[in-house]
């Protein structure tokens, strides 16, 4: 999504001080593709950075595949509001119905991911990646090991590009228009794991949620 009607290029903000800088990436959750739209509740201390430019944060942010409704907004209000933050920069870079296979390194989809990186850091150091997929991966019946491998990939071609902030990833394999879902399966235990592990942390700092 390039462009959305009422969107107004305001002045980007600078790194200083307690700003958070959030890299946004995965599949339809992340995407533009939820239910509630929300807009920023602090005016331009939440802003949508895509191509160079910002703009107000609110749904649906550019950057992402789909026109509807997202979280990130909803969350850039949470961590102004409860003193985690003064300022927050959403960085999407998610596109709805993708496995992890194609944002790993070789994947179709990380050229652009480190595109959008590239283009974000020539104005800004990243402070925290949040990973959210992993439907797609439940339908493809994508091994434990092979989940852990592609995200080590893409978690690989991220530092290579100089992104060294903690990456969140969630717990994510669940919709409701795919084939019955079972809570305990190979993609949530892949996504639990990496939640403990050295390099991925969950939002709560334990297991992903």
């Amino acid at each position: 999504l390039a462009g959305f009607p009422g969107k107004r290029e305001i002045p980007c903000p600078a790194q200083a001080g307690n700003v958070m800088i959030l890299l946004l990436a995965g599949q339809s959750n992340a995407a533009n593709h939820a239910g509630g739209r929300h807009a920023s509740s602090y005016g331009d201390r939440i802003v949508n950075y895509f191509g160079g430019k910002c703009y107000r944060a609110e749904s649906p942010l550019l950057g992402a595949s789909g026109e509807m409704g997202e979280s990130w907004t909803l969350l850039g209000n949470k961590l102004i509001a409860s003193g985690l933050a003064d300022r927050v920069v959403l960085i999407p870079v998610a596109v709805g119905g993708t496995s992890i296979s194609r944002w790993r390194r070789g994947g179709d989809l990380n050229g652009m991911l480190l595109s959008v990186v590239d283009d974000a850091r020539s104005r800004y150091r990243i402070t925290h990646v949040l990973w959210h997929q992993g439907e797609s991966d439940y339908f493809e019946k994508t091994s434990r090991e092979e989940y852990t491998t592609r995200f080590f990939s893409l978690l690989a071609s991220l530092r290579q590009h100089g992104v060294d902030a903690p990456i969140f990833p969630s717990m994510t394999t669940r919709c409701p228009k795919g084939p019955e879902w079972f809570p305990v399966n190979p993609t949530a235990q892949a996504q639990q794991a990496l939640g403990c592990s050295d390099t991925a942390q969950s939002l709560s700092g334990g297991p992903g949620t």
